[in-house]
């Protein structure tokens, strides 16, 4: 491979790892729909909520080599995806060299870890943090850094995706704003299980339900809540935020399809029971056991995400919604 593309690397690619920024914020601000959950609480979020990382990039690695493709593939020795030279001018293989499959299954697993700004922020130690070195070193030298090496504002540059590393202060701040969601998930998790004279009681429903949002753990059988529970810890302890978000949106959704199926009596709720009624089908009844309503909801949801039939169910509901939505718009 030729010279001319090899990358000379900053002072910081091996030697000052450990010193590479973990905390990144997106430098231009939009205003964004977005509301806190708590209404009263101070916090102006004016850029998108979520922004998802390229997983490739280009360089400039200076005038004499301009810009330099570089690529993030998890557990890969270097980010640079032609030949480059390293800190002390040896000339190292790059990632198409060394075999990697740069538009395929590589590719799919980097894009696969979700790797993005929320609320403007990207805290790399959800992604493995100093243990994760490459993606750490391709945050540094991606093209949309400011402050990578060498960084230029070029012409046709999309400003909306440009971003630097965070000031210690304001990083300080941010992971303060996300303590919530580190309290909301540890809370949910721990009420999953709760002791019992010298044994422990499981929240079946919840537990399966919460697998189904995570399309984990379809294997294990009704009496493995403990197996089960263990499959959702790691996202609870390394993905807090993200575990909320997704518990959060998925119970707002299929709440408000339920509350769309009620409004347009697909789904008829009593004190006792919830009886649905599909186009063609005999009515499906739905047991309540709680006392309040907002309680027996939930349990609704549960179902639908934690057993096969109810999300058969769910399906069947989201389907007659759907008709009878048509049906109103057309008049009939």
């Amino acid at each position: 491979m030729s010279s001319t593309t090899a990358a000379k690397p900053s002072k910081n690619t091996a030697s000052e790892a450990t010193e590479l920024p973990l905390v990144y914020e997106v430098s231009r601000r939009e205003k964004s729909n977005w509301i806190p959950k708590d209404k009263n609480r101070k916090k102006e979020i004016n850029c998108a909520k979520l922004m998802v990382l390229d997983v490739r990039s280009r360089w400039y690695s200076g005038p004499a080599k301009g810009e330099v493709e570089i690529q993030y593939v998890p557990g890969a020795p270097t980010i640079f995806v032609n030949d480059y030279l390293n800190e002390k001018g040896e000339l190292m293989p790059g990632l198409k060299k060394l075999g990697y499959d740069l538009k395929g299954e590589d590719y799919r697993r980097a894009v696969q870890e979700d790797i993005k700004f929320v609320d403007g922020y990207l805290f790399l130690e959800n992604y493995g943090g100093r243990n994760n070195m490459t993606l750490l070193q391709y945050m540094h030298h991606h093209g949309s850094n400011e402050g990578s090496p060498n960084f230029t504002r070029k012409r046709n540059m999309n400003t909306m995706f440009l971003f630097k590393p965070m000031v210690k202060e304001k990083k300080a701040a941010a992971q303060l704003d996300t303590m919530e969601d580190d309290l909301d998930a540890l809370k949910l998790f721990s009420a999953l299980r709760v002791k019992k004279d010298n044994d422990f009681e499981y929240d079946t429903a919840k537990i399966n339900a919460i697998l189904g949002m995570l399309q984990e753990g379809q294997s294990l059988g009704d009496n493995e809540s403990a197996a089960k529970m263990l499959i959702i810890r790691p996202f609870v302890k390394n993905k807090p935020v993200q575990f909320m978000k997704l518990y959060n949106d998925t119970m707002n959704e299929y709440g408000k399809t339920i509350a769309l199926g009620v409004q347009l009596k697909v789904i008829d709720v009593t004190a006792k029971e919830a009886v649905i009624k599909i186009t063609g089908m005999e009515l499906i009844n739905i047991p309540f056991s709680k006392e309040k309503r907002d309680e027996n909801i939930e349990d609704m949801i549960f179902y639908f995400l934690g057993t096969e039939k109810g999300s058969i169910l769910y399906n069947q509901i989201r389907g007659e919604v759907d008709q009878k939505k048509i049906a109103a718009l057309s008049g009939q």
